[in-house]
């Protein structure tokens, strides 16, 4: 009896702490979206991966309309992020800047520019259009 109801004690627990790190996700999702409209990035998308996939929870894909604007809002949004201690790490970053990938574990960033979005249409792919 004792061990059943530490047994429900634990899971009640668990999902408050699985309810606080969803709440977080949602407000770190809402700090990318601004920072990256902040640095002027075009057509932000979120796409929820919860229950679909095993390697994150979220999915945000932007457009810069340079290389140059691509590596800065990638730069930015690491930055802005340490502010907050949240670590992320950029991928691509010795590549053309035509595509950088911001990976913070839970939440994914594309950051393509306009010729490489429409060639790649990863959110055609996700939202199986």
């Amino acid at each position: 009896m004792q061990k059943k109801l530490r047994l429900k004690q634990q899971l009640k627990l668990l999902q408050k702490k699985l309810q606080q790190k969803r709440q977080l996700l949602k407000k770190i999702v809402d700090f990318i979206f601004e920072t990256l409209d902040n640095g002027k990035a075009l057509d932000l998308v979120k796409i929820n991966l919860k229950g679909r996939v095993g390697f994150a929870d979220y999915l945000i894909i932007a457009t810069g309309t340079s290389t140059r604007q691509v590596m800065a809002l990638a730069d930015n949004l690491v930055k802005e992020l340490k502010k907050i201690g949240y670590l992320a790490k950029i991928e691509g970053k010795n590549s053309s800047g035509n595509w950088m990938v911001v990976d913070t574990g839970d939440i994914i960033i594309h950051l393509f520019t306009p010729d490489e979005r429409e060639y790649y249409a990863i959110e055609q792919l996700w939202n199986g259009k």
